[in-house]
């Protein structure tokens, strides 16, 4: 187990303090010289120029050569200034040669810091966020644990302030060498989600040892990309309400970004929406099918439930594309009869994969979006700018992932307005921002969902349109995070079938009357909930060891056509729907009409 100490690297000290050091430098030598010349005729009879650089340069050694009186001013503070050079340069080698040494015993009285484990790219991004000065004081010290890390990024975490351990995040006694006990915050972003779990059942163990209370909890912030994974993690010992010395939170960054882009930024039905009467399919193209295309396309999957309830089209487009798919139907065996996929195994830049892309974007069949999201961004904007023009041309939107800094997208040469929500690209899948946002909770959108289950608890129905179970007594904190994430989907789904009306969400204080839905309406959002619900209950129900795979025998007629059910299990969703102005009022929140606006519509 070795430690890094954060001494920062000559090529990440401010400029500045480079300069002060050579101009500290050259000063001392020029009055050293000028204080020789001046002392020839005290002491010698005539003194070199060479001569008096030599003794000069001698200053820097702690010695001053031929002055055995009072040296004159000049002298005098040359071979102080000399002083202080050497101190500097002879404490910097110390560290830079017993850095771990130091690090080491720094390490034995840390607390209130962040621990992270994991300094792969997700890691890095995450760091750059923690170290970040907060508003109420500066950034909390960072101790990094990664069992193998490059070098390059051990250089920047250390450049960034961070201590580095190399070890197992996993193990008791390298998280005790962190400190983990008495840190202020745990953030576990492995790559894989069994490692941070591992993390978090240590972390809870060792902070029971150092006597944390629930009034002073461990925050542990643990990146879990499987949804059952985390419900189990509720129901696992370890995290055991009895023993609350940490407080546990889930997060993925991954669907996390994917949420934000179809939801806010992009959605796949456009800002016009789709009405019931619109011929063309919604469809979305990923090029680059890794963990954050299967999260955008399970995110897809979940809201593409439209007005005129024609099903989304998938294409994808990887070079590892029948692979990547299997990855994705493992988790997700029911995901064909959601969405119709088209996958293609191609190189992003080849001749076919711009022939598809072109076809998948024909504005007269689709109302495309697409998003690049490849596994390395190093071609990611050469390729956006290629396609840049024949997507304009089909007023299709695009989405480039970038894993570093958004700001990247002004090398397409874009307007300033194209860099806004409502332009033609937009950047997503910046880590540090999602971490950001991750780590403060979208309240209202939390308080919407929370409002959707507390309703639904009460009439005796999950949002998932399952018969009421013991979960419907139980406290939203009490929920597991399947249960939550029925409530979520939900809450997302809300702007979808508003835009099928020209309907829209805004605040309380908006002039606008809040709108009222007409029977004919309530029926056409009710046939789009119905088809969310089926939709879920297809993903949910086919992944294995979901909580939701041994469904009840009745649960079976709810799966049914619209068309097939029966008038009480049509009811629950038409009573969802027209609960809609009612969960949005205690979030500050109304429904409001919006100017009509034609069918197919043009991105602004």
């Amino acid at each position: 187990m070795n430690i890094h100490n954060p001494i920062e690297h000559p090529e990440a000290q401010p400029r500045w303090r480079r300069w002060l050091l050579l101009g500290w430098f050259l000063l001392a030598l020029i009055l050293g010289v000028y204080g020789y010349c001046r002392a020839d005729q005290e002491y010698y009879a005539e003194i070199a120029p060479l001569d008096a650089l030599y003794n000069a340069a001698g200053l820097f050694l702690l010695h001053m050569p031929g002055i055995y009186k009072q040296p004159n001013w000049a002298l005098e503070a040359a071979r102080w200034m000399a002083a202080l050079f050497f101190c500097y340069a002879a404490l910097a080698v110390v560290f830079k040669l017993f850095h771990r040494e130091v690090a080491w015993l720094l390490h034995r009285r840390l607390a209130g810091h962040v621990v992270l484990c994991g300094l792969g790219g997700s890691g890095l991004q995450i760091l750059r966020a923690l170290r970040k000065p907060r508003a109420t004081g500066p950034a909390f010290p960072v101790v990094v644990i990664d069992a193998a890390p490059e070098a390059e990024r051990v250089e920047a975490a250390e450049a960034m302030g961070a201590s580095v351990i190399v070890g197992d995040a996993g193990r008791a006694e390298v998280l005790a060498e962190a400190r983990v006990g008495h840190a202020h915050r745990l953030v576990a972003a492995c790559p894989q989600d069994a490692s941070n779990v591992q993390v978090a059942i240590q972390a809870q163990a060792l902070a029971i040892v150092a006597g944390r209370t629930p009034r002073n909890p461990l925050l542990c912030h643990i990146q879990v990309t499987d949804l059952d994974m985390r419900a189990a993690c509720q129901r696992i010992e370890a995290f055991a309400e009895t023993e609350p010395a940490c407080q546990l939170q889930f997060f993925d960054l991954f669907d996390s970004a994917a949420r934000r882009l179809l939801i806010d930024e992009m959605p796949l039905d456009r800002p016009a929406g789709l009405r019931a009467n619109d011929p063309r399919q919604a469809a979305l193209v990923i090029v680059g099918f890794g963990r954050m295309g299967r999260a955008l396309a399970v995110r897809a999957a979940k809201l593409a439930h439209f007005a005129n309830g024609r099903p989304l089209r998938l294409t994808i487009i990887d070079q590892q594309a029948a692979l990547q798919e299997q990855r994705l139907l493992f988790r997700y065996p029911a995901f064909r009869e959601i969405a119709d996929l088209d996958v293609h195994a191609l190189d992003a830049e080849s001749l076919e994969a711009r022939r598809v892309i072109q076809e998948a974007c024909d504005p007269a069949r689709f109302c495309a979006s697409v998003a690049l999201c490849p596994e390395e961004e190093f071609h990611t904007t050469e390729i956006a700018l290629q396609l840049l023009p024949m997507l304009r041309a089909a007023q299709t939107p695009l989405a480039v992932r970038f894993l570093r800094d958004e700001r990247l997208i002004r090398l397409l040469n874009l307007r300033p307005r194209d860099l806004t929500p409502g332009g033609a690209v937009r950047a997503f899948g910046v880590v540090e921002d999602a971490w950001l946002r991750e780590a403060v909770e979208d309240a209202r959108h939390i308080a919407l969902a929370r409002a959707i289950y507390e309703r639904s608890a009460a009439s005796g129905c999950s949002p998932a349109a399952q018969p009421k179970t013991d979960t419907a007594h139980w406290h939203w904190n009490q929920l597991d995070e399947v249960e939550r994430e029925r409530c979520y989907q939900q809450a997302d789904h809300l702007p979808v079938k508003l835009r099928a009306i020209q309907c829209e969400i805004v605040g309380a204080e908006d002039p606008r009357p809040a709108a009222a839905f007409p029977p004919e309406e309530v029926e056409l959002l009710a046939r789009m909930e119905h088809a969310r619900r089926m939709a879920a209950h297809r993903l949910e129900c086919g992944r294995a060891g979901a909580a939701g795979a041994d469904r009840p025998p009745d649960a079976a007629p709810r799966l049914l056509p619209w068309a097939d059910l029966d008038e009480p299990t049509r009811d629950l969703c038409r009573e969802a729907v027209r609960a809609i102005p009612s969960l949005l009022e205690p979030c500050g929140q109304k429904v409001a009409r919006r100017a009509l606006a034609p069918a197919s519509s043009a991105l602004p």
